[in-house]
């Protein structure tokens, strides 16, 4: 349907630019758009609140109870040994102590001793000092606990450059490196969290241990931890985390069957986690903190806690006392390091990290690209509300499918981008379609407002389909009607009479016509010329002619009677129909001048109708054709309209006559 000579943009071509767009930034995202996608990520975990936990792992807390009872924090080596040796004594299968023991311990007693033995030359008396200052040496101590519980993984504080810029090169103590991963498969993809320097345990507390791992965390750009790094590069190194080796000794995995393959995942025996490029997870946290259980090291110490909370499990030891720990935003809240710890590990347990695979891009980019051919389709079909309502369908399903993969399968998938493209290709679409429906209410009503009625006119904007501007067949009646001996009446009369009379009665004529919801063609001179059938189909239209042309011939006789009055000359017309097949469309030269006419014989044969009823003496004469479609009018109308057959006249462009009837409406 062409209204005008301007172009239109398809649907489809908004569409696919919007299509286009958001999948590239599905791709490559802003970092406005990162920003925004966390955050959903963390609506997703606080809708779905805290997950059932296994069992597995369990807290001992560092909190105010056992500062309060024990003394200020950081507390001396003696303390921790002996708490170390009371959860030890409970039976639990792994002890990770999320502390760190990087410096000696401050003992006032061995220092003193140190002084007396360096100012003492007598050779026996210096061993004795130097006995027993090994005997109160607290960090040996310690170390003699770890030993003995057997089961203890300590944490490995790697500092990356990226997050403490201007840092010098480190050394890597020889007596960590046998807490490398044993095997990594390297990749020219793997962009891993690269450290500059270590802060490792103490020697003595170090080869102690089980085990020893990164707790190096990252932050996203809003400071929230969504991500647990599973290996931390150190010089030509990779240094598993934290919480991988206390869940490998949880789960029995020896050493040598732990493996890193750079930018897809960390083995461990037969169960492989997944991670990222850079070889990091997302955390699948189990709730706020305090979701896991959490004892006091007071309650401990104190032997409150029996064997049965804590036998078989991986114990994480740590801080919870305000101001003695460090505060990591995640997902749900603030927490301290050790419930973090805790999720961790229990994650590697279960293998149940939350996974983001590369591969989602197919899967988000697929449903923009089918929300954009859906809509596209649909939005110049239905209405606004419709398409909203569409819309919001798409985006209410999309929102239930990615929280349902979020819980149900632990994927994340991007869900920003499918539900601004929703949002654009709804928006843009329904707006373009908006304007060039304006636009083409404005057409409509400018071509058509000085033809028909503002009932005609407004049925045409609410369907513009019946508007066929481009040319088209139709059945139609056209009315011609012209003033009898009008040019001899204006060679006698002034010009401005003539005018004003000749205004009166086209005005006249023209409310007449558009009472009967006829299309008003054009003026010719002192004639007029009318049809119905176009633009708006209309099933009676030879009916609603003839009775049009009746209402014109009883109007002009109240004209005359009131020009007679006013002594003014009082005109007489006459008035031909016919009815047949004609092209109606809007005609002339486009840009310039427009007419929507019509075109064919049967307006001529209209035409010849008109001028025939000055031959014949008659006000409307009406052809075989338009009687046809009116004789059953006729037969309920006795009474109040005369109809006579007059003649068979020669056409030119037909053989065969046609007949034509007189029409007169009967006082």
């Amino acid at each position: 349907m062409n209204y005008s000579g301007k172009r239109q943009i398809p649907p489809y071509v908004i569409a696919s630019v919007i299509v286009a767009v958001f999948s590239v930034l599905t791709i490559y995202p802003i970092s406005l758009l990162q920003f925004i996608e966390a955050k959903t990520y963390d609506w997703r975990f606080q809708l779905r609140g805290a997950r059932a936990i296994g069992g597995e792992v369990a807290i001992v807390a560092i909190d105010e109870k056992a500062i309060a009872e024990k003394g200020r924090w950081p507390w001396d080596r003696e303390t921790t040994a002996a708490l170390v040796k009371a959860v030890s004594s409970l039976s639990p299968k792994v002890i990770a102590i999320d502390i760190i023991f990087s410096e000696p311990d401050k003992n006032g007693a061995m220092q003193v001793i140190g002084e007396v033995r360096e100012g003492v030359n007598e050779e026996g008396y210096s061993k004795r000092l130097l006995l027993m200052e090994k005997k109160i040496d607290s960090d040996t101590f310690l170390a003699e606990t770890l030993a003995g519980a057997g089961n203890v993984v300590l944490p490995l504080v790697f500092l990356v450059p990226r997050h403490w810029e201007g840092m010098t090169e480190g050394v890597e103590p020889s007596y960590i490196r046998a807490a490398q991963f044993p095997f990594t498969k390297p990749s020219m993809f793997f962009e891993p969290y690269t450290a500059s320097q270590v802060l490792p345990p103490l020697k003595g507390l170090a080869g102690s241990s089980a085990a020893l791992g990164s707790i190096y965390t990252v932050y996203d750009i809003d400071g929230t931890i969504r991500w647990e790094p599973l290996g931390v590069k150190f010089k030509d190194g990779f240094y598993p985390a934290f919480g991988l080796e206390a869940a490998r000794l949880y789960l029995g995995v020896p050493k040598d069957k732990e493996a890193l393959y750079a930018g897809d995942g960390v083995a461990l025996g037969e169960r492989f986690i997944p991670t990222d490029g850079s070889g990091k997870a997302l955390i699948n946290y189990a709730g706020p903190a305090g979701t896991f259980p959490v004892y006091s090291a007071a309650d401990i110490l104190s032997g409150k806690v029996g064997a049965e909370k804590l036998k078989d499990k991986v114990v994480v030891i740590g801080t919870t006392a305000i101001g003695a720990y460090d505060v990591h935003v995640t997902p749900y809240a603030n927490m301290p390091e050790v419930e973090k710890q805790a999720s961790v590990i229990e994650c590697v347990i279960r293998n149940n990290f939350i996974e983001r695979y590369e591969s989602q891009w197919l899967m988000v980019i697929g449903f923009i690209l089918f929300s954009g051919m859906v809509l596209a389709s649909a939005l110049q079909r239905v209405k606004a509300l419709g398409g909203a309502a569409l819309s919001a369908g798409l985006f209410v399903a999309y929102l239930y499918a990615a929280y349902a993969l979020f819980v149900y399968k632990g994927y994340w998938i991007d869900f920003i981008t499918p539900s601004l493209a929703i949002f654009f290709l709804y928006s843009s679409i329904t707006g373009y379609r908006h304007m060039t429906e304006e636009r083409k209410v404005k057409e409509i009503k400018g071509i058509f407002s000085s033809y028909v009625t503002e009932k005609v006119v407004d049925e045409l904007v609410r369907n513009p389909e019946m508007a066929r501007l481009g040319g088209a067949r139709k059945d139609v009646t056209i009315l011609f009607s012209d003033i009898k001996g009008f040019t001899g009446i204006s060679e006698t009369r002034e010009p401005e009479e003539v005018v004003s009379l000749l205004n009166e009665y086209l005005k006249t004529m023209t409310e007449v016509v558009f009472r009967w919801d006829g299309t008003l063609d054009k003026f010719i001179g002192d004639g007029v010329m009318v049809f119905w059938g176009a633009p708006t189909e209309q099933e009676n239209h030879a009916e609603l002619a003839v009775r049009c042309a009746i209402d014109m011939i009883s109007s002009l006789k109240r004209l005359r009677s009131k020009w007679m009055w006013e002594g003014k000359v009082p005109l007489d017309i006459g008035i031909g129909i016919n009815t047949g097949e004609v092209i109606v469309g809007n005609m002339g030269a486009e840009g310039k001048k427009m007419d929507y006419t019509v075109i064919g014989d049967p307006v001529n044969l209209a035409s010849r109708a008109e001028t025939l009823t000055r031959a014949y003496n008659a006000h409307i004469i009406i052809t075989e054709f338009t009687y046809r479609r009116t004789k059953e009018m006729f037969n309920q109308q006795i009474g109040h309209i005369a109809v006579s057959e007059l003649d068979k006249v020669k056409v030119k462009g037909r053989e065969e006559p046609v007949t034509i009837y007189g029409v007169e409406p009967v006082d």
